[in-house]
């Protein structure tokens, strides 16, 4: 089993891990503890440097940083409805890592997106009930609004902050039958 507060002390997880090899565990699982220490260390490193980005990202004039830290920039505004948490929308988007590298694209596969805004990380949950539809903003999400810690590999970094444009095309309708719960 894995010692949840392994990492509180310098070294400590390069102790358990000898720990666990004289107690008879594989240098397996000892590697996958020290791979768990070195992935701690990245997200602290890329936590870092996602706060520079987003700090950069507020500075833009009309930007909006939120109290999550989520930082909004409108590109081209919309005129229609906004969503609510639980509704289904279709959008067009370009998710990008700090460096600019393209992580996903519904813009790169020429079809739009569709999804419920409960069920996306909670940084797109909360933009886009800001946005109203025919809106194209920017989205800059703090770590703790994406993947968080874990990051989502290979791409995307544990402690990632990463930034979307996003174009709401439209809040989709839900069948009667889906909507009341009916087969």
């Amino acid at each position: 089993s894995r010692l949840v507060g392994a990492t509180a002390c310098p070294g400590g997880i390069r102790i358990f891990a000898a720990l666990l090899v004289a107690c008879g565990a594989t240098p397996a699982a000892a590697a996958s503890d020290q791979e768990l220490a070195q992935s701690d260390r990245i997200a602290e490193l890329e936590r870092k440097a996602g706060d520079a980005f987003l700090a950069e990202a507020a500075a833009v004039e009309g930007a909006e940083r939120s109290d999550s830290g989520v930082v909004r920039q409108v590109l081209r505004p919309g005129d229609g409805a906004s969503p609510g948490p639980d509704d289904r929308v279709r959008v067009h988007y370009h998710g990008t890592l700090r460096d600019g590298t393209v992580f996903d694209s519904s813009v790169n596969r020429g079809q739009p997106a569709a999804f419920p805004l409960n069920r996306v990380v909670p940084c797109w949950t909360e933009a886009l009930q800001k946005m109203k539809t025919g809106e194209k903003a920017r989205i800059t999400c703090p770590a703790s609004t994406a993947y968080g810690d874990r990051g989502s590999p290979p791409l995307i970094k544990p402690g990632a902050a990463l930034a979307f444009e996003v174009e709401l095309l439209e809040i989709l309708q839900e069948p009667k039958e889906q909507a009341t719960g009916a087969p």
